[in-house]
């Protein structure tokens, strides 16, 4: 009959499969081995286990270099999202600058729009006068006329 062995470490109680001793019979009537199974126990710790835990110190210091990774990356993700949220106020706060000095301009601007239409108003004011009292004053015509040449004969022969 066939035979299976199984290596068992015994430093840490794995088993795995070592080797496959066929019997001659193998395929003619005999079907493989059976629920038996030869052991060969070995006084070590299996390959996993060594790769996995070789010494505890090294196992510690591997986990605290992790956690160090960890937090250096969440650091630094934390300083570009920093840097990030000081670059949008940086731009909003600019944004808002330029929006108030584009309304101080418009609002300089309504405000000299105002005047000059208020100069405008008061030159047409002063014109509207002028050109009122121009014409009650050549409405009369004679008696302006004498009072003018009284003026001018005064001025001249003096």
């Amino acid at each position: 009959m066939c035979m299976q062995k199984d290596k068992v470490w015994l430093e840490c109680n794995h088993r795995a499969f070592f080797r496959f001793e066929p019997c001659a019979r193998l395929g003619h009537g005999c079907f493989g081995a059976g629920g038996d199974h030869d052991e060969v126990h070995v006084q070590d710790i299996c390959a996993d286990c060594k790769r996995k835990d070789p010494n505890p110190a090294a196992r510690e210091a591997e986990r605290v270099r992790r956690e160090m990774e960890l937090h250096a990356r969440r650091a630094e993700e934390e300083r570009v999202a920093q840097i990030k949220r000081l670059q949008i106020e940086a731009r909003r706060r600019a944004e808002d600058a330029k929006r108030k000095q584009e309304e101080e301009a418009l609002k300089l601007a309504r405000r000299r729009e105002r005047e000059r239409r208020q100069l405008e108003k008061q030159v047409d004011n002063k014109a509207a006068k002028a050109l009122e009292s121009h014409k009650r004053k050549h409405e009369g015509g004679e008696e302006d006329e004498p009072k003018a040449k009284r003026q001018r004969g005064r001025v001249g022969g003096g």
